[in-house]
C-alpha cells in the first residue's frame, strides 16, 4: 500500500466519511492514474439516491476547490463530473448550473510543477469543455442519451431496466436501503457493531509490519498537528467576538481528537497483540510453539516526523 493510499485510508476513518464520500475521494485521488470507469459508474448510480447524492456532490465541490500541488484532485473531479452529467441523476446538471461560477473560474486555473510542466492546462481545458456542455442543453441531452445506452449495453441489459428514459431508478432502489440512513455521527465510530463499514475499514487499515505501524502512527500524529494548527488559528481570531463559535470549534476539536485517539488505540492494540504472539504471527490465531526469548523490534519515536515529510 502506497503512502498516499494509507494516508487517505486513515483520513477516511478519522473523519468518519460515508461510503459515497470514500468512493469520490478514491476516484479523485492524487494517484498518477485516472479513475476507473467501474468506480465512476458506481458513483453515478449513487446520485439517484437523495442522501448519497448530497454526499457525492459535496465531496466533488470540495475537490474542485483544491489548488496547487493537488491539481489532480481538481482534474479528476472535473472528469468525474463530466461522467456524472452524462450517466448520473439529472440533479447533477441542475446543481452544476447553480454552481456554474465554480467551474467557470477553473478556466483560469494555474499550476506549474517542478519540471516546468503546465499541469493547469489540463484543468483549464476540461473546465472549458464542461462549461460548453452545460450551456448547450440539447447537446447534453443527446450525449446523456447516448452514454446511458452505452452503459446499459455494457451492463448486459440484465438488470431489468424497464423504463428507457430514466436509466437509473432501479439502481437507486439497490442503494436506497444502504444510504437512506443519515451519515453517522462521531459517536457511531466508537461502536463497531453498529457501523460495519467502519469496522471493515479499520480492519484493512491495521498494520502488518512494524514499519507500517510506525508510519501509521506518524500519519495520525501529523494529521492531528495540522488540525490543531488550523483550529488554533481560527480560535485566536474569533475568540473575542464570537463566544458561541469558539465553543462549537472547541467541541468539534474534541470529536476530531477522539477519532484520532481511537485510531491510535486500535493500531497500538493490534501491534501489541502481534508482539505478544511473535513477529509475523497472526494475533487473532493461537500459536502452538511460542518462543519466549523472541526479540521485540524497536520502534523509533513517531514524534520526530513532520507533516511535510508524509505528504
Amino acid at each position: 500500500m502506497t503512502t498516499s493510499a494509507l494516508r487517505r485510508q486513515v483520513k477516511n476513518i478519522v473523519h468518519n466519511y460515508s461510503e459515497a464520500e470514500i468512493k469520490v475521494r478514491e476516484a479523485t485521488s492524487n494517484d498518477p492514474w485516472g479513475p476507473s470507469s467501474s468506480l465512476m459508474s458506481e458513483i453515478a448510480d449513487l446520485t439517484f439516491n437523495v442522501v448519497a447524492f448530497a454526499e457525492v456532490m459535496g465531496m466533488v465541490w470540495k475537490r474542485l476547490n483544491d489548488s496547487g500541488k493537488n491539481w489532480r484532485h481538481v482534474y479528476k473531479a472535473l472528469t468525474l463530473l463530466d461522467y456524472l452529467l452524462k450517466t448520473g441523476s439529472e440533479r447533477v446538471a441542475q446543481q452544476c448550473r447553480e454552481n456554474a461560477f465554480t467551474i467557470q473560474t477553473l478556466r483560469d486555473f494555474q499550476y506549474v510543477d517542478r519540471d516546468g510542466r503546465d499541469q493547469g492546462a489540463n484543468v483549464r481545458e476540461k473546465a472549458r469543455q464542461l462549461v460548453c456542455l452545460l450551456r448547450d442543453e440539447e447537446r447534453l441531452r443527446q450525449e446523456r442519451s447516448q452514454a446511458l445506452k452505452t452503459k446499459e449495453r455494457m451492463a448486459g441489459g440484465g438488470s431489468g431496466g424497464g423504463g428507457g428514459g430514466g436509466g437509473g431508478p432501479s439502481m437507486a432502489v439497490l442503494y436506497g436501503e444502504e444510504f437512506s440512513r443519515s451519515r453517522g455521527s462521531p459517536s457511531s465510530f466508537n461502536s463497531s457493531s453498529s457501523s460495519p463499514r467502519a469496522a471493515s475499514d479499520l480492519e484493512q487499515a491495521r498494520p502488518q509490519t512494524s514499519g507500517e505501524e510506525e508510519l501509521q502512527l506518524q500519519l495520525a500524529l501529523a494529521m492531528s498537528r495540522e488540525e490543531s494548527q488550523k483550529v488554533g488559528q481560527y480560535t485566536h481570531t474569533h475568540t473575542h467576538t464570537h463566544t458561541h463559535t469558539h465553543t462549537h470549534t472547541h467541541t468539534h476539536t474534541h470529536l476530531y481528537y477522539d477519532n484520532v485517539l481511537l485510531l491510535y488505540v486500535s493500531i497500538s492494540s493490534h501491534y501489541a497483540l502481534s508482539l505478544f504472539h511473535g513477529a509475523g504471527a497472526d494475533p487473532f490465531v493461537e500459536q502452538e510453539d511460542e518462543k519466549p526469548n523472541s526479540e521485540v523490534p524497536q520502534v523509533s519515536s513517531p514524534q520526530s516526523a513532520s507533516p511535510t515529510d508524509l505528504i
